[in-house]
């Protein structure tokens, strides 16, 4: 069977002939092992689904079918296979309890519930695999791990395919010496200690804003290997995905969408009213800004938007909240006397659940140490003018 076998699982007629055997009072085969697993089904174009199945062990095959007692989907001839052993964390995605039953075309991949039974089926596995090579005078084949494997982590039954991990290679993340839009890319690779290198956002012509002709117009931009995309949201998912803040609660349809309203609030709203006095004061004041807020705070599960797990979503939050309050909020909090985001105790734990991170606080590898170069002078536009500050009111222009 290929990787690329179609979504429908039609099952091997062998498979489901030896199957049929087991029915009968005659089965020269009865079941080792019976029990649901999770397996990953074959996928096009990068998405892949997982699956409940009904796998049944025998001396010479294992098979998998809808339901216990229901349909065969597929299944593996034994004399055919070459191990089973453990499922590295790039087959798995970092899913838990994964493990691989490898033949010469394809390499299953298949999630136990817990770790004590995934050893159990490994064990089963393996036991029948070397005895049917043992009755047919033959030698289980020894396979070693690739070197590259493609990176796989699953989002709500939706699989995403990154870019396949290299020796040695860091992945490059091209923005000015800031965190600024960067910021939840670099603290994600902090947290989950991927290799990465920072360079400038005018460097290697990445740019075409900066005579590149890559299609990345301006920074961030993310390069891995030999793929590279930009867009601050398309580089948090991707380097989300990448070190697996992929909770199994998460829909990536939904992922994208709680992503644009954090753009389209932070930045579109927040980030562009703050350019006189009165249009700041209107929009803190007059509704809008509330409105906004608690429609994000009802996307929050708690403590972080999918639940318990952390995802690229709250470090995205995060980045722009950090932003936000740099550049003037926690100004504009000191003159009020406010906490705008009182009313709205999930947004607010989502930040300082990123912000109580280690990895948060130890900023080794990142560009700067801090939202900004040391206020560098080049930067200094990005705080808010205090003259704006001072007119904040409803009458001001």
């Amino acid at each position: 069977m290929s990787d690329n076998q179609p979504d429908d699982e039609v099952a091997d007629q062998e498979v489901v002939r030896r199957m049929s055997v087991l029915t009968t009072t005659e089965a020269p085969s009865p079941a080792i092992k019976t029990g649901e697993l999770t397996k990953r089904s074959g996928g096009q174009i990068g998405i892949k689904n997982w699956r409940k199945r009904w796998f049944v062990l025998t001396s010479d095959l294992l098979a998998y079918l809808d339901t216990e007692g229901g349909t065969v989907k597929g299944g593996i001839l034994l004399e055919g296979a070459t191990e089973a052993r453990d499922a590295t964390s790039a087959e798995s995605g970092n899913k838990p309890s994964c493990f691989v039953v490898a033949t010469a075309d394809r390499d299953f991949i298949i999630r136990a519930a817990s770790d004590d039974v995934r050893v159990e089926w490994i064990t089963a596995i393996t036991d029948a695999i070397v005895a049917i090579k043992a009755k047919t005078g033959s030698t289980p084949a020894v396979v070693s791990t690739p070197a590259v494997v493609e990176d796989v982590v699953v989002a709500d039954e939706v699989t995403l395919v990154v870019a396949a991990a290299k020796p040695d290679a860091k992945i490059l993340v091209y923005y000015w010496p800031i965190l600024g839009r960067a910021g939840s890319l670099f603290r994600m690779l902090n947290e989950a200690k991927v290799p990465y290198e920072h360079r400038g956002g005018t460097d290697d012509a990445v740019c075409d804003a900066f005579g590149g002709e890559t299609g990345n117009f301006a920074p961030p931009v993310v390069v891995d290997g030999d793929f590279s995309l930009s867009q601050s949201t398309a580089c948090n998912l991707y380097i989300g995905t990448k070190c697996g803040f992929v909770p199994d609660s998460l829909n990536p349809f939904l992922a994208a969408k709680y992503m644009a309203d954090i753009v389209d609030f932070f930045e579109l709203n927040l980030g562009k009213k703050n350019e006189n006095g009165k249009d700041l004061y209107e929009f803190m004041e007059g509704g809008r800004f509330e409105k906004m807020v608690a429609s994000m705070e009802r996307n929050i599960v708690g403590p972080y938007y999918f639940g318990e797990e952390k995802s690229y979503v709250d470090f995205f939050l995060a980045q722009n909240w950090d932003w936000a309050h740099e550049c003037f909020l926690t100004a504009l909090q000191e003159k009020t006397g406010k906490d705008y985001f009182a009313a709205f105790p999930k947004i607010k734990a989502v930040a300082a659940g990123i912000q109580a991170l280690a990895s948060y606080k130890d900023l080794t590898g990142t560009p700067v140490e801090g939202m900004f170069t040391n206020r560098a002078e080049k930067f200094k536009d990005f705080s808010i003018n205090p003259e704006i500050l001072e007119a904040y009111s409803p009458d001001s222009e």
